[in-house]
C-alpha cells in the first residue's frame, strides 16, 4: 500500500508542476499581441491572394487604416494569410508598434500601429476557468480513487485536456 501511495505523492508532484505551467500559459495569453478579426480586423484573401481589410472594429486602427487596404508586409516580412501576420506578431507585447506595408489605391504606405490584446479577458476567464475545471475534476477523481486503473487513465486524460487548453496559444518569445 505504500508503494501506491509513493505513486500517487508523484503524480501529485507532477500535476503541481503541469498546473503551474498551465499558469504560465495563461499568463502568455493575457500577453499576446496581435489583430483579432472578432475585435480589431477583419481580413479576406482578394482573388490575387493579398490580404485586404473588410472591417475595422478597433478605433484605434482606423487612424491608421482604412476599409479597403491591402495590407503587404508586417515589420518587413510579406505576408499572405493572417496565419502568417500572427506568427509574426507572435513575438511582439501588447503596445508594441508594428510597421504594416499596405497598398492604398495602389499607392504603397508604411503605417505604424500599436499593437492591441489578442485576446479578450472573457476569452481568458473562460480558458482559465474551463482549463482549472478540467484540471481539478481529474486531481479529485484520482484522490478519490487512486486504487482503480480507470479513475488514473480518467485523471491523465482530464489534466492534459486542461494543459491543451491553458498553454496552446502562448506567445512566442523568442525576438527575431
Amino acid at each position: 500500500m505504500s508503494l501506491l501511495n509513493s505513486k500517487i505523492n508523484k503524480i501529485i508532484i507532477f500535476d503541481i508542476f503541469l498546473f503551474l505551467l498551465g499558469i504560465a500559459g495563461i499568463y502568455h495569453l493575457v500577453q499576446r499581441a496581435g489583430f483579432n478579426p472578432d475585435d480589431d480586423l477583419e481580413l479576406i484573401v482578394s482573388e490575387k491572394g493579398k490580404l485586404v481589410i473588410e472591417k475595422i472594429h478597433n478605433s484605434d486602427l482606423e487612424y491608421h487604416l482604412q476599409v479597403g487596404d491591402t495590407i503587404l508586409a508586417v515589420n518587413i516580412y510579406p505576408v499572405t494569410s493572417t496565419d502568417e501576420i500572427e506568427m509574426i506578431l507572435d513575438s511582439y507585447s501588447i503596445g508594441s508598434p508594428a510597421v504594416l506595408l499596405i497598398s492604398r489605391s495602389g499607392i504603397p504606405l508604411a503605417k505604424t500601429v500599436t499593437l492591441p490584446a489578442f485576446y479578450s479577458l472573457f476569452y481568458i476567464f473562460i480558458a482559465l476557468s474551463v482549463g482549472c475545471a478540467f484540471f481539478f475534476l481529474g486531481f479529485f477523481v484520482l484522490l478519490k480513487r487512486p486504487d482503480e486503473p480507470a479513475a488514473r487513465i480518467f485523471h491523465w486524460v482530464s489534466v492534459f485536456a486542461a494543459m491543451i487548453i491553458m498553454t496552446t496559444w502562448v506567445r512566442d518569445t523568442l525576438k527575431r
